[in-house]
């Protein structure tokens, strides 16, 4: 009887620290720069000057590229840069998009990484003054 205790003891342990380490929150730069590079991500949330703008994405999906260009394609097609600043608390990372793109040019400033796992990432604003605004990356390969 205690065998089998210390077994599922082990179990559940090693279960809630994967749990834990599956979605970090307040991410280190070097762990956002490795995780939103790995797959192609679509907008599960976009929420800016108080207004949902997320359908306004449906089929825009992004690539975030090791040297720091982001391709979008789907129904608007165009490239962005983005990098991660260097403090890590919070950790933010830099977006810019083209003016001539206005739908993304809406995104072009720094965002706090809230929270960042190998499916979402989930960043605010940084230095919102009216609504918080906030956008969700939903990786989707």
């Amino acid at each position: 009887m205690i065998h089998r205790n210390s077994i599922f003891t082990f179990v559940f342990l090693l279960s809630v620290a994967w749990m834990f380490s599956a979605c970090a929150k307040n991410p280190s730069p070097k762990r956002v720069e490795k995780k939103i590079v790995e797959g192609t991500w679509k907008i599960g949330q976009a929420k800016v000057d108080g207004e949902t703008l997320t359908a306004s994405y449906n089929g825009v999906k992004f690539v975030f590229r090791d040297y720091g260009t982001i391709d979008v394609s789907g129904e608007i097609a165009t490239a962005g840069s983005w990098y991660c600043g260097e403090g890590d608390d919070p950790t933010l990372l830099f977006m810019s998009f083209p003016i001539s793109e206005p739908t993304l040019s809406l995104f072009s400033d720094d965002w706090i990484v809230d929270e960042m796992s190998t499916r979402e990432c989930i960043l605010r604003r940084n230095e919102s003054t009216t609504q918080e605004d906030v956008l969700v990356f939903r990786r989707i390969d």
